[in-house]
This record gives structure tokens, C-alpha cells and sequence, in this order.
């Protein structure tokens, strides 16, 4: 009750309009002690770097926040509207069950609002995107080597028999994708974009495309962006959205907010 009074208020006091764009993340804090309830060990992103991933013991929870724009600038606010607390083990809900369950929450607070998800790769799982809402658009991370098959289903001959094919054959990951766009001269190329993010102008090379994602989406089509930054310090990722008429300076504009939570 505490969550939905607080995720209303928000939305008419600072009278944000369109459509709501949430962020999705977790967050360790550090506890330690017999008698504080939920404490394990889990994934520690501040102490972990690109070649050691650290853990340590507290308190883990998954949070849902709304990113505001603050007017007449170029500042993002995250305001936490919901959370849950994540309990080590097997036995109890990852976050992304616990994402999709706060997520069920929101669209019910807001029956008659689109929702835009933002989450990186580490939500980038099935049980939170399969069967999503119809008013809800994601947009995420993935892998460099995700399995993506083409939106097409082969044609199968006939009087052959057994199951039909559910998805289309494999095609290359993003990251052989964005090799073959390389290379390419005529059937692929590189689109040049200039994007408002994380406060300033910064240039991309973009390439989007229709794929499928079995593991996550099922049958569904996604839009798969590689977006490969031209600005010293910033590298080559893997973004898709669930909208596939969605231009691709949109995607990545959408994405760099979830670094506001």
C-alpha cells in the first residue's frame, strides 16, 4: 500500500506525463550478524571489476524506480517507487521473479499508462519478458553472444513430418553481426547518430535489426540494436527493445537513463 501511495503521489506531484519510464536494478547493503533476516552472499557491483566479480554478505534488494526528467535541463532523477528483498538460494526468487512480480504491481497502479522497462543484462531472462503486458516496452542488454534466430520460419516441405519449426534458423550473434556490418560495403551499413546522453551530445555508429530470442522472448520479435560508441571510453553494446517500430537514437537515449538509478 505504502509502495502504490508513494508511485501515485510521485506521478501527480510531479506531473509527469506520457509514457512512464521505469528502471529496474538491484542493490546490495552490506549487513552482517545472527539476527538481521535475509543476509547472504551475493553479487557485490562496486567492489567487482571487469576480471573479478566480488561478493559479500547483506541485505539484497531489488528495486523498481521512475526516471524523471527534471524540466528545462538535462539531469534524470530516479525516484524508488517499489522494492523487494531478494533471499539467497535456489529455493527463493531471483530478481528477475521479483522484478516481474513488482512489475504486475505498477501496470495494475496505472491501468490506463504505457510503461517503458529499462533493466541491463542481468534481467534480460524469460521469466520476467515472456508474455509481457501489452502496455509494457522493454528495453535491455544483452549478450554479445545471445542466440538469435531469424523472424522468419523456414518452409517446411511437404509430406515431411514431425513438429513444425518454432522459430527461424540461427543467424550470427550481435557481436559477429556487428563483424559482418564491418565488412559489409552495400547490404549493411553503419547508421551515424548524435544522441542527448548522460547529460551531454556523444556520437554513435548504430545497426538494428529484427530478431528472435528464444530463450527470453519465445516466438516474440525483438529489435536488436548495436550501438558502438565513437567517444573515447565508452564501448561497443547490445541493446533490443520489445517495440519494433522504435528508431534506434530512441533505444539508446532510453537505455543511458537506467544509469540514473
Amino acid at each position: 500500500e505504502l509502495a502504490c501511495e508513494l508511485a501515485l503521489q510521485t506521478v501527480v506531484k510531479l506531473h509527469v506525463r506520457g509514457r512512464l519510464k521505469l528502471i529496474v536494478d538491484d542493490t546490495l547493503l552490506h549487513k552482517s550478524g545472527k539476527y538481521v533476516f535475509g543476509i547472504g552472499y551475493f553479487h557485490d557491483a562496486v567492489a567487482s571489476t571487469k576480471k573479478r566479480v566480488a561478493t559479500a554478505l547483506g541485505n539484497n534488494w531489488v528495486v523498481i524506480g521512475l526516471a524523471i526528467s527534471v524540466p528545462f535541463t538535462d539531469q534524470i532523477f530516479c525516484v524508488p517507487i517499489h522494492a523487494r528483498l531478494r533471499q539467497a538460494g535456489n529455493t527463493h526468487p531471483g530478481p528477475a521473479e521479483l522484478a516481474r512480480e513488482m512489475l504486475t504491481d505498477v501496470v495494475a497502479w496505472f491501468p490506463d499508462r504505457e510503461l517503458v522497462l529499462i533493466g541491463d543484462g542481468g534481467y534480460s531472462s524469460g521469466k520476467l519478458l515472456k508474455d509481457l503486458p501489452a502496455r509494457v516496452t522493454y528495453v535491455g542488454l544483452m549478450r554479445g553472444d545471445a542466440a538469435l534466430h531469424d523472424t522468419k520460419l523456414p518452409n517446411r516441405p511437404k509430406g515431411q513430418s514431425g513438429p513444425k519449426p518454432k522459430h527461424g534458423r540461427r543467424i550470427d550473434s550481435p557481436r559477429k553481426m556487428a563483424k559482418t556490418v564491418d565488412r559489409s560495403k552495400k547490404t549493411k551499413k553503419w547508421k551515424r547518430l548524435t544522441i542527448m546522453v548522460y547529460g551531454e551530445e556523444r556520437s554513435f555508429d548504430v545497426f538494428a535489426y529484427k530478431a528472435v530470442w528464444p530463450k527470453v522472448f519465445g516466438q516474440r520479435s525483438i529489435l536488436v540494436v548495436i550501438s558502438r560508441a565513437l567517444d573515447v571510453g565508452y564501448d561497443e553494446i547490445y541493446l533490443y527493445t520489445t517495440d519494433l517500430t522504435a528508431d534506434p537514437s530512441w533505444v539508446v537515449e532510453t537505455y543511458a537513463k537506467r544509469v540514473s538509478i
